[in-house]
């Protein structure tokens, strides 16, 4: 048997990277903290500040006025004495508040919002159930 025939009859395997196991994310903590919110009905929103982008689209981006350290959600339900309720949500562990995060916060909890930061979503759940008791 030749070296083609061969090659046809038993074609090299190809060697596959072996895949990482997938990290637990913010990500995954504020998609648990969603549904939560969804099955409330609360109006909310996401501010798109994470990912990665490309010079071009950063710079759009700024342009059309995205800030840093903004937290990451917005619930828009008035509540008591504050206008809405902010959250930066950080995963349980290993989550580090950015000197402009806590800029961010301080200013907001200043102009009547409450702005809080929470280690993974349970504690992010706590906090909506306690501002809506406001």
């Amino acid at each position: 048997m030749n070296t083609w025939e061969h090659a046809w009859i038993n074609p090299p395997r190809k060697k596959t990277a072996r895949k990482k196991p997938r990290k637990y994310e913010e990500a995954d903590e504020q998609t648990k903290l969603c549904v939560f919110l969804d099955k409330l009905g609360l109006l909310y929103y996401a501010i798109a500040n994470g990912g990665k982008r490309n010079y071009l689209e950063a710079c759009r981006q700024k342009r059309t006025g995205l800030k840093a350290g903004v937290p990451d959600l917005c619930i828009a339900e008035p509540r008591g004495m504050y206008h809405g309720l902010y959250i930066e949500l950080k995963k349980k562990v290993g989550g580090v508040v950015s000197d402009t995060q806590k800029y961010w916060i301080a200013e907001l909890n200043k102009r009547g919002y409450k702005a809080v930061v929470c280690k993974g979503s349970d504690v992010a759940i706590r906090a909506v159930e306690e501002y809506l008791k406001c």
